[in-house]
């Protein structure tokens, strides 16, 4: 099958250039293209169509796209242009491609084309061999890579406001006889890692790591120590690395399978995508997909992230971004009745009962808290009247917020006048100092309705605790 880009560049297909120039045939071809990535994007947004707010950011902000594939080997010219095709459809931004079995010639083939560049590795095996495949547009940001190896790669990237992200591309053995071979891999890629974390970098590493991912995460649950072949995978999980497919699926159970035995048909999860912890680029859905244009036993795991923005795009964007107000100051008794009628229907309907006999430690306090804050805020959402203003809008706030800031600043300057090395050394204010402040915290107290205080004329050993 040949594309129409190759057509056009190729001058060796006389009567297929000829076939395309036809009209019909040529409004035939594109009327075909254009149904088939019509379903392919029906096909990969079925599994999130409740999810309204996700399927348009895909759609409609261009998102960056990252994926993997094991392809099975990549010599042949024709099935490499079939995959820069199959990137060029789904807009894929970084593709790591493995077993690509590649020839010293890799690097020159399609070295011209209009949207894709390729990084691949300089150590030639036609048994293994990986690749980058990378969007021009992100050219400018490579600063260094590392292709000695015809097992892993890394491409180093360097964007705005120092971030610095590493993507690593892995194909570990998956002949069972070759245990030493594959632990020396680990080793090194584990290496790699911890020297990577070392260097500030955040970390992609992706690829076909040839173990079963399910079989992992069921050994791990069992909490047992696991096989040989998941020693990355245990780096990857103690230092928090996210699985992508996994996290983005219905069932993180059972995500689905990325390779299909052509001998037997059995079905496992060896390909992945993981991210590092507080990766820079938020992860917005992850996804196997079929490769049409090519065969692979393999499927294509695909990951979308939030996209990158320039200061000035972020800034813009932050304008244009509105808060919601809750007007409490508009509300009336009845307001205030049904904010009360409704927090108690939810206090019940929750059953916010069973917190009132939790003892007292930290972790039951953070729970109260959060229980606290949802029943306030669903509560609100629902009896409280409300608006939006963007940024640019301008709320002073009420002066009987901005007036306790005063009264506290004062307070505090008092109160550090009782400080513990203070009055273990018997230093305190002397009476006319102590009157100075008495007058202050009575004046606070009146301004600000609170309950009066009556407070010793003079600072002594025996009442000075009890003041503070």
């Amino acid at each position: 099958m040949f594309s129409k880009q190759e057509i056009d560049l190729n001058p060796t297909h006389p009567f297929l250039t000829k076939l395309a120039q036809q009209p019909e045939i040529a409004q035939l071809l594109n009327s075909n293209h254009n149904s088939h990535l019509t379903s392919l994007i029906h096909k990969d947004l079925d599994n999130i169509e409740p999810q309204v707010s996700l399927v348009n950011t895909l759609l409609t902000t261009n998102p960056l796209s990252i994926s993997t594939h094991n392809v099975r080997n990549l010599s042949d010219t024709t099935k490499y242009a079939q995959l820069l095709e199959t990137l060029t459809d789904h807009q894929v931004d970084f593709c790591g491609i493995t077993e690509t079995g590649h020839t010293k010639a890799q690097p020159y083939k399609y070295k011209l084309h209009p949207n894709y560049t390729a990084f691949w590795s300089t150590v030639i095996n036609r048994h293994v061999g990986v690749g980058l495949v990378l969007h021009r547009k992100w050219s400018p940001y490579v600063q260094n890579t590392y292709l000695h190896n015809d097992r892993f790669i890394y491409v180093d990237l360097f964007f705005k406001g120092n971030i610095k992200v590493r993507i690593i591309v892995v194909y570990l053995h998956a002949d069972p006889t070759a245990r030493h071979q594959r632990q020396t891999l680990q080793s090194k890629l584990i290496e790699l890692l911890h020297t990577t974390s070392a260097a500030q970098y955040h970390t992609i590493i992706m690829g076909d790591f040839n173990a079963n991912l399910e079989r992992f995460y069921t050994s791990v649950s069992k909490h047992n120590k696991g096989s040989w072949q998941y020693t990355l995978f245990h780096y990857l999980q103690q230092h928090r690395f996210s699985d992508l497919q996994q996290i983005f699926s219905a069932d993180p159970s059972q995500p689905g399978h990325t390779f299909k035995s052509p001998q037997n048909g059995a079905t496992t999860r060896i390909d992945a995508i993981f991210t590092s912890p507080c990766f820079p680029f938020v992860p917005l859905y992850c996804h196997t997909r079929k490769s049409f244009w090519y065969l692979s036993d393999h499927l294509i795991v695909a990951a979308y992230f939030q996209p990158v923005e320039s200061v000035k795009e972020r800034h813009e964007r932050r304008l244009l971004t509105k808060r919601k107000v809750y007007n409490v100051s508009t509300m009336d008794d009845t307001d205030w009745q049904s904010f009360a009628t409704y927090s108690e229907q939810y206090y019940k309907a929750h059953n916010y009962k069973k917190y009132e006999s939790l003892s007292p430690n930290r972790s039951h306090l953070n729970l109260l808290w959060t229980k606290l804050k949802e029943l306030l805020i669903t509560t609100a959402n629902k009896t409280v009247p409300c608006s939006y203003r963007s940024s640019e809008d301008y709320l002073p706030k009420p002066k009987s917020i901005t007036s306790c800031y005063s009264a506290l600043k004062k307070l505090n300057g008092i109160l550090l006048l009782f400080r513990i090395k203070y009055l273990s050394r018997s230093l305190w204010p002397d009476v006319q100092n102590w009157a100075r402040h008495e007058d202050t915290i009575q004046q606070i107290i009146t301004e600000h309705h609170l309950d009066p205080v009556t407070f010793p004329g003079v600072l002594t050993d025996a009442n000075v605790r009890l003041v503070k």
